[in-house]
């Protein structure tokens, strides 16, 4: 069973990568819960200065518009009880649905067709 976060809402999701994560998460031996998915650039930008702020205390963060999860196709998923082996069993099976995880946050996981954008000139 896939539980959602009370600010987690389905219509925020990128259609295409929302249909992938229940196909990948709905047979799972366990039931998993989603976290965070799609983040505005406000709450971003509040990460990322925590994260700035104090690196020891807080996740890694992208700058506002140039995270996955600004753009829907993004969640932070925690399988129920979080073991290891349930990260690990998620890490190597959610690439058959097109979506793919950040070794050193083993929560995260986003499209496979998800490019930051270029930022500069």
């Amino acid at each position: 069973m896939i539980k959602l976060d009370t600010d987690v809402k389905i219509s925020e999701f990128d259609p295409d990568f929302w249909d992938n994560l229940k196909e990948w998460l709905e047979p799972l031996p366990f039931d998993v819960f989603i976290e965070s998915g799609y983040r505005s650039i406000e709450k971003q930008r509040a990460l990322r200065d925590a994260w700035e702020k104090d690196p020891k205390h807080n996740n890694p963060a992208n700058r506002p518009g140039e995270s996955a999860h600004n753009f829907g196709k993004a969640a932070d998923i925690h399988p129920i009880p979080p073991t290891k082996k349930r990260y690990y069993l998620m890490s190597i099976t959610c690439r058959a649905y097109h979506i793919t995880g950040i070794g050193s946050e083993a929560w995260h996981y986003q499209s496979d067709t998800w490019k930051k954008p270029k930022t500069g000139g």
